[in-house]
């Protein structure tokens, strides 16, 4: 929205725009609760790295009248399959998961985000680019933030303000909420590239194991595909012929790496956040947890955070419910999920960073062992899926 102007006082402010922060948006404006959102950036980044949308997702999506712009813009796919080198240890299928959607969808992030944020616009609600949050008080019965946009300030004073600012919040460490974890010692790179020769690659999302670090390959809309590697030291210059070796050791022959349109590199940390509500002041997406992109569960998770904090809160503001039991559902329900997910792709991303060539011969035969198992096999589907509880 084109304006600069942002109000004195609304039911609930919202710091921080990206998928967690727009849902939650979405969800209170489709209940009528007065709502902004404030972002630091001055536009959303183009490199965010999230690409798949999973099945409960989906249906968050149908709840927010998304899904058909979602599924329009991204591309569908539902098979992951685990390998090493030419054998296929797993081939997962999302045809049978039990929800409406058996299948994910991959696409980009900033296009998500910029869905999300049209949604927000359409409901009448505003999102701030360049808004940043200099300070937060919560006096018991409001919370009072101080905003610096462009040259001007701002006070705003709001019922509930919620923190999805991310990783380095500033919110969560103004209030001193623990964000216990560590971080990955591989660095990781990430970049999308189009192929000249797929080499046998069919459209599934394929995760290739190698002494040397992981490869995952995820097809993206615009015959683009999306890689994500871990190495022992990303170089901060790369490019095509860089992938290509990746590509050329850890996979399957016959993949030719034409062009890059995008890449970068990063560390990966693995945190949670010891409670999600102070006060009047709630934590969301990457500001409650952090973790491993092993099976693209980052955004998904952020997004349910945001679809359930919204009804919550829209109960409070709508019904009255704000008693400390109402609103403290929301930590009881989500940190547990963020937790189980924390831990499994800690799992995920241990098992794949093996070097030894002993004990990833043990962990091949390990994986393709419990995966013939038609119960395993729909066990983690589910899980990844992110459906195990609905």
């Amino acid at each position: 929205m084109a304006t600069t102007h942002i109000p004195s006082n609304v039911d609930v402010a919202i710091v921080g725009g990206g998928p967690a922060g727009l849902t939650t948006a979405i969800t209170l404006l489709q209940s009528g609760v007065k709502t902004i959102v404030l972002d630091a950036a001055p536009a959303p980044n183009p490199a965010s790295r999230a690409t798949v949308i999973h099945s409960r997702t989906l249906e968050v999506m149908e709840d927010l009248s998304l899904v058909d712009e979602i599924q329009a813009a991204g591309k569908q796919a539902d098979q992951w399959f685990i390998r090493s080198g030419n054998s296929v240890l797993a081939n997962l299928s999302f045809k049978e998961v039990p929800g409406k959607y058996n299948y994910f969808v991959t696409i980009p992030q900033v296009k998500t985000e910029e869905l999300l944020q049209a949604r927000v616009e359409a409901l009448g609600g505003s999102v701030f680019r360049g808004a940043k949050v200099a300070d937060v008080v919560d006096s018991g019965d409001k919370v009072k933030l101080e905003v610096g946009l462009q040259d001007t300030k701002a006070t705003i004073e709001a019922a509930y303000v919620v923190a999805a600012d991310g990783l380095h919040s500033t919110i969560r460490e103004a209030l001193g909420i623990e964000f216990k974890g560590g971080e990955y010692k591989e660095s990781f790179v990430t970049a999308d590239m189009h192929l000249s020769s797929l080499g046998g690659l069919n459209e599934a999302l394929h995760l290739y194991l190698h002494t040397s670090g992981f490869v995952l390959l995820i097809p993206e809309p615009n015959d683009i595909w999306r890689i994500v590697a871990t190495v022992a030291e990303a170089p901060k210059v790369q490019d095509a012929a860089f992938y290509q070796k990746l590509v050329d050791e850890r996979t399957i022959p016959g993949i030719e790496v034409k062009d890059l349109t995008w890449y970068s590199r990063f560390h990966i940390h693995h945190r949670l956040a010891a409670g999600y509500r102070k006060g009047r002041v709630f934590l969301a997406g990457d500001a409650a947890h952090v973790h491993s992109p092993a099976g693209g569960q980052g955004m998904n998770t952020g997004i349910q955070d945001g679809y359930r904090l919204g009804q919550i809160l829209s109960e409070a503001i709508r019904d009255g419910k704000t008693d400390p039991a109402s609103l403290d559902r929301y930590h009881k329900e989500r940190r547990p999920e963020a937790q189980g997910v924390v831990k499994m792709t800690h799992n995920i991303t241990s098992s794949a960073a093996i070097t030894s060539p002993i004990l990833a011969f043990v962990r091949n035969w390990m994986i393709w062992l419990l995966m013939n198992f038609a119960f395993a096999r729909q066990y983690l589907t589910v899980r990844l899926a992110e459906l195990e509880h609905f």
